[in-house]
């Protein structure tokens, strides 16, 4: 295990925000990560960090990414760890025919991370082939879910609320030809992001923001920038803060009379 004193986390998050910790802890095997939660249970749990809103001091984070990234096929099934970023996943699937996550192609971070808040694009989304997952509770205990234990939804898997830890996933993706259409539809839609840092979708609920789109667009000031292509991105302009990004996300919620729910995660 790595462990590192007073270390700046602004290159550890997608969005880019200043942020450091007194204490980060880098486990290197499953053991040593379920050694050091039974130890501090309630430490915060830094994976890919996309899709995050990092707080500027925490006391001590645990990060996955020096964690095992292994991926192994037994016949239709891939067992894939955590730490897998997900475009290494898709490439593998790409590379051996086994259609079914290639829509998903560009989505950033991890295997981990994406199952827990169940990232997609369109109709597209990483549940779609779960056909189960092995996680670490925050008691140190190691437990398997299967697909329907999950519960999942859009932008939601119940491991949001059990705050476990996903080790492993398993993936049913049967020899089939690759859908190469879709493909190039996600390589144009990944392309036509902008060069800001952002943490991808702010509401799971986005759709009730259109109608308020001049109004939302006219929030944008010095330090965030709500992205004019999809007023559910946030783009970080240079200098912004966690605090900065709080505030804008309270003046979207202000217009918007529906209540919304938020897809970032704030750690």
């Amino acid at each position: 295990m790595k462990i590192y004193n007073n270390y700046h986390l602004n290159d550890l998050n997608s969005f880019k925000l200043p942020s450091i910790v007194d204490t980060i802890y880098y486990p290197e095997t499953f053991n040593e990560l379920k050694v050091l939660i039974s130890d501090i249970p309630d430490v915060p749990i830094l994976a890919g960090g996309t899709n995050v809103l990092l707080k500027e001091y925490y006391e001590e984070i645990v990060s996955l990414d020096l964690l095992p990234q292994n991926i192994t096929r037994i016949y239709d099934y891939l067992c894939v760890d955590c730490n897998v970023k997900t475009q290494k996943l898709i490439n593998y699937t790409i590379q051996n025919s086994l259609a079914g996550l290639e829509g998903l192609w560009g989505l950033p971070g991890t295997v981990g991370g994406a199952i827990t808040m169940n990232a997609g694009s369109g109709e597209d989304c990483i549940s779609n082939k779960i056909y189960s997952i092995t996680t670490l509770t925050r008691d140190g205990k190691i437990k398997i879910y299967q697909k329907e234990d999950l519960k999942f939804n859009r932008r939601y898997s119940i491991i949001q609320d059990t705050n476990d830890i996903i080790l492993q996933a398993v993936f049913n993706l049967p020899v089939k030809k690759i859908n190469k259409e879709k493909i190039q539809q996600a390589k144009v839609w990944r392309q036509s992001f902008a060069s800001f840092a952002s943490a991808g979708g702010v509401f799971t609920n986005w759709h009730a923001l259109k109608p308020y789109k001049e109004n939302i667009l006219e929030i944008s000031n010095d330090y965030i920038k709500v992205w004019d292509k999809h007023i559910n991105v946030l783009l970080n302009k240079g200098n912004a803060r966690h605090d900065d990004v709080i505030h804008v996300i309270n003046q979207i919620q202000e217009i918007v009379p529906e209540p919304l729910q938020l897809e970032i995660k704030i750690l």
